[in-house]
Order: structure tokens, then sequence, then C-alpha cells
């Protein structure tokens, strides 16, 4: 019986604590990502402390410089989409180009008659049309 009365006070607890967590994540994960920044900036605060800084001058310089190099990076990131958004039509065209020029290679290679004229932008339609035509081919001769 004591087994029992164990194992129902584990799981009510478990109960519990699990509604305590969900009911209290607005307080607990804040707290929690102040506590891993404080550890993670710790390091950089105890050096300018070390260079003589005020301990409250430190905090904040270590912020600030942690701040500066993410936004930074930010920044770069941003950037560089931004480039690679304005060059997709460009981009675009080459890939074009190229598949064009495969697809006259292939031609030149395989036979005219693989490709539909048609559909020279369709890169696939070569592929799906042999397959076909080989399906309703195996299906004319059992």
């Amino acid at each position: 019986m004591k087994r029992i009365q164990q194992t129902a006070y584990f799981l009510i607890v478990l109960v519990l604590g699990a509604l305590v967590l969900k009911e209290g994540s607005f307080i607990f994960i804040p707290l929690v990502w102040g506590i891993f920044f404080a550890f993670a900036l710790y390091p950089l605060a105890h050096w300018f402390e070390q260079k003589s800084f005020p301990r409250g001058l430190a905090i904040f310089a270590s912020i600030l410089l942690v701040t500066l190099i993410a936004s930074a990076v930010f920044y770069i990131l941003l950037n560089q989409m931004m480039g690679l958004i304005k060059e997709i039509p460009e981009i675009g065209e080459n890939v074009n180009e190229k598949l064009g020029r495969y697809y006259d290679e292939m031609s030149l290679l395989l036979g005219e008659d693989v490709f539909d004229p048609d559909h020279k932008a369709d890169v696939f339609s070569f592929s799906t049309q042999r397959i076909s035509t080989r399906r309703f081919s195996l299906q004319e001769n059992p």
C-alpha cells in the first residue's frame, strides 16, 4: 500500500510540476535566457573589470560590445541577402541560358526526335515522354 501511495505522490508532483512550468513559462523563459546571457557575458565583464573598469560600466560595456557585434553580423547577412534578391532575375537568365545549351547538346547527342520542340523550356519533358511511351508500348503488348 505504501508503494502505491509513493507512486501516486510522485505522479501528482510530476503533473503539478508540469502545470507550473507550462503556466509559468512567461516568467521562466525570460529568466532562463537572462541566466544564460549572464553566464555567457561574465568572462567579458570580468576582463573589463581587470582593466580597471567599474563593475557597472564593465557590464554595460560587455552588453554593448556583444550587441554591436550581433548587429554588425545581422547587417552583413541582411545586406548580402538583399544583394542576392536583386540578382535573382540575372541568375534565372543564366540558368535558362545554360539549360538551353544543355538541351542543344543533348539533342545533338540523342537526336532531335527525343525532345519535343514545343516544350524546349521544360527540361524534364523528354524523360516523362520516354517513360509514358514505354508504358503504353508495354501495355499494348502484354
